[in-house]
């Protein structure tokens, strides 16, 4: 498919194409298409074209190229971005990053200063990518995307040695998955060579140890700025130093994982309504993400407070919120008639499969109703973001670009595990940071039968304190995506005039501990009850990886595991040091 993008006489006029695998007529169609786009613009008044089309160059590879004007020097930049394989699961926290530096960060509409001119390669897969690295196609700062979840665990292991003698594991035994089927997500993934992905990230005893990708990218000589999404546990957490940038885009990394180091970046998660195929980071379809990532500017309706949200136990705050919505919605409700607003709640609760098990609706405009009235689209004055597969489930930023108040929960503080391996997730929004000093005008929640007098202490009940927050959440919105614009072009800038500083290598293991590791992985399958003793945590994050299988029907990736046992590292150890 493709189209005009936004041909409005104000900044965008090129040609997108849905995906990468198009038949040779439709890219040839694509070419023409865009050659008639220069015709367009100029009819336009000579709007300049700053999104062109994308194009092979190589079977796994294509280029384009976008643009964002602004007075004064414009940065020319090279970004990389890793699509992989099955294209289902290539991108789920991957393009809300890219979403939200793209299309949030470099909005024209924002933009006054510092104008970018980018060139990206989108890659088909992990082999294109460490091929691109090893015949040193990137250039210094260079901005490179890539999701550790999805993209970067390995997930191979030795099958072939556990069936086989001396262990000779019964091989239904080592693919037990109960009643769960696989995932038709997965394609054509083979449980006799793979793991599941998120075993090998949720159990393997050091991520970096089971990545070859972000080995590769840390070694490569020259600095780079690395984009890692889709670390939401926090995992990452002791990179060596190298003279490369990481940006965490993990709305729980500042304390774990940027705090103190100064060439780590963070960037807030969000845009979750984005995760749907049209949606395909750099090679994306019109009315994709380029039209849902920017801020809404929209004025805030007559809904009080506002969320939709399913609940598993992997989702502790949840249950919690649950429960107080349980036996105390009442409080609720006579806030929405207090304040002349409406609340409005659903929570969809899963057990054990994929159809909710019980729905529960909070809604002050109809409490007799088992469905909640959509007809008011407008956001809420305050929108709640608790905790789910990850700390926020990205909420916070949403409800912050919508112009809504967020909620942020705060309850990991007391129940211990909703923080998802992160330490302390809410801080930047309750401190901000030794270069942006400025304290979020959120509402924050540190257990949810707090929630009724929170929301009148932010000025639920006074029309002109809640008028003077909704204003300073605006103000407080566009500083922030200033800083942290401004914090990665000098990230870009500063890694492109850099000198490489830093040499990495790899150590593999010998023959013996590699014949030890087999040992301890035929020791766990061979308990006949590896897969039922299986005890699940409300820390473990999403909702794969398990006995069972909650809302999104993820089901298995791969050969189940639940032990460090059978997901041990794939190398000794990875070591970076200051260049002779």
């Amino acid at each position: 498919y493709a189209a005009c993008a936004g041909c409005d006489g104000s900044a965008h006029c090129g040609v997108v194409m849905q995906f990468y695998r198009e038949p040779e007529p439709k890219r040839t169609a694509l070419a023409a298409l865009e050659d008639d786009l220069d015709e367009w613009c100029r009819a336009l008044g000579g709007v300049e074209k700053t999104w062109t089309a994308a194009k092979p160059i190589n079977p796994t590879t294509l280029q384009d190229a976008w643009a964002v004007k602004a007075p004064g020097e414009t940065l020319v930049i090279e970004e990389h971005f890793l699509y992989g394989q099955p294209a289902a699961l290539s991108g789920v926290f991957l393009k809300q990053a890219y979403a939200f530096w793209r299309f949030v960060l470099n909005d024209q509409r924002r933009v006054q200063h510092r104008g970018v001119r980018a060139t990206t390669r989108s890659y088909a897969d992990a082999a294109s990518l460490l091929d691109a690295l090893s015949q040193r196609e990137l250039a210094s700062g260079a901005l490179v995307f890539l999701d550790v979840l999805y993209q970067a665990m390995d997930a191979e292991y030795a099958y072939a040695d556990l069936v086989g003698e001396p262990y000779n594991i019964d091989p239904d035994r080592l693919l037990e998955h109960g009643d769960l089927p696989r995932s038709e997500l997965s394609g054509d993934v083979d449980p006799t060579r793979s793991l599941d992905f998120l075993c090998v990230y949720q159990h393997t005893p050091d991520v970096l140890l089971r990545s070859k990708l972000v080995r590769s990218l840390l070694s490569y000589e020259r600095p780079l700025v690395i984009v890692l999404a889709g670390d939401f546990d926090c995992r990452l957490r002791d990179l060596p130093h190298t003279h490369h940038h990481v940006v965490f885009p993990n709305d729980g990394a500042c304390a774990s994982q940027v705090d103190g180091r100064s060439r780590h970046l963070w960037w807030p998660e969000g845009l979750e309504g984005l995760d749907k195929l049209r949606d395909l980071g750099p090679v994306q379809a019109v009315g994709g993400f380029a039209a849902d990532a920017t801020t809404a500017d929209l004025p805030v309706g007559r809904v009080l407070l506002d969320a939709a949200f399913s609940v598993t136990p992997r989702k502790p705050s949840r249950v919690a919120l649950l429960d107080y919505l349980d036996t105390h919605k009442d409080r609720l409700l006579r806030l929405a008639d207090a304040s002349g607003m409406r609340v409005r709640l659903k929570a969809s609760v899963y057990r054990q499969r994929d159809a909710p098990s019980r729905t529960l609706v909070v809604d002050s405009s109809s409490s007799s109703s088992s469905e909640i009235d959509d007809d008011d689209d407008s956001p809420p004055v305050f929108a709640l973001a608790p905790a789910g597969d990850t700390w926020s489930s990205g909420r916070v930023l949403e409800a912050l670009l919508s112009g809504s108040v967020p909620v942020v929960d705060a309850t990991y503080a007391t129940d211990g595990v909703s923080a998802k391996g992160c330490d302390d997730p809410a801080k930047f929004w309750r401190e901000g940071a030794a270069d942006f000093p400025r304290a979020a005008p959120f509402v924050f929640v540190r257990d949810w039968t707090e929630l009724p007098d929170a929301l009148v202490d932010a000025g639920a009940l006074d029309p002109d304190r809640l008028d003077a927050r909704l204003r300073a959440v605006q103000t407080y919105r566009e500083a922030l995506l200033e800083y942290l614009r401004s914090k990665t072009l000098d990230a870009i800038a500063n890694a492109q005039a850099a000198s490489p500083s830093t040499t990495c290598r790899t150590v593999v293991f010998n023959e013996s501990t590699t014949a030890d590791l087999t040992r301890r992985a035929a020791r766990y399958y061979d308990d006949p009850h590896w897969f039922r003793d299986f005890h699940d945590s409300p820390a473990y994050p999403g909702s794969g990886c398990t006995t069972r299988y909650f809302t999104d029907g993820r089901k298995t990736h791969g050969a189940l595991c639940f032990d460090p046992a059978c997901a041990p590292p794939t190398v000794y150890a990875f070591r970076c040091a200051p260049s002779a």
